[in-house]
């Protein structure tokens, strides 16, 4: 039996790339959060697809703890945790970057990325501002199009159905296409970087 569809494993698996993608472009810039993989889930009790990326966290910060096993270890956990929002939200051409948070991941991402904001900066409208910016240039480039016409097979081909994934960082970072979209992105994400880094940092 097959519990979800292939457009539902897509946009789960765009979702998490997203988190990988702003992973991969802070460990390359700061050595930190280096990403090891990406896990999807079927989610028995919710009957959903869940996902998430198991990166290398910071050891040289003491980590605010956070609901769960989460943990907030700097002011990157906001780019890094809402990145999975902006690729979902591409994905489908919508319009704001938050129109994400209604999916069980979104929502989860979303609350994490509110307790960031409201542990290092005052006004969450002004952060919310400078991120539907950088959403709104990304949607300029080819991202989008990159995005649809990510191959699943390439990850898939294996195991076509299965109630758990894990996907490497050495399988991601060898499909040619995931590198060209952290080339599009790399550019706009450290833009926005800089702009959300708050003055202590």
């Amino acid at each position: 039996m097959e519990y979800y569809t292939e457009s539902e494993l897509k946009k789960v698996f765009i979702h998490e790339v997203g988190h990988f993608t702003a992973n991969l472009i802070l460990f390359e810039e700061i050595g930190q959060y280096k990403p090891k993989g990406i896990n999807i889930t079927w989610d028995t009790k919710n009957q959903v697809l869940t996902g998430a990326v198991q990166a290398k966290n910071r050891t040289d910060m003491k980590p605010v703890k956070y609901y769960f096993n989460a943990v907030l270890y700097d002011f990157e956990s906001v780019i890094s945790t809402i990145y999975g929002c902006i690729f979902q939200s591409i994905l489908f051409n919508l319009d704001d970057f938050t129109n994400c948070t209604s999916t069980l991941d979104g929502s989860s991402d979303y609350s994490f990325y509110k307790f960031a904001v409201h542990n290092y900066y005052l006004d969450i409208s002004v952060i919310d501002g400078i991120l539907q910016k950088h959403y709104e240039e990304l949607k300029k480039t080819e991202l989008r199009q990159k995005l649809l016409n990510f191959d699943l097979d390439y990850f898939f081909k294996e195991t076509p159905f299965s109630l758990e994934y894990f996907i490497s960082y050495d399988d991601l970072t060898k499909y040619e296409e995931l590198i060209t979209i952290k080339n599009i992105v790399k550019p706009l994400m450290l833009i926005t970087y800089n702009e959300l880094k708050p003055p202590h940092n």
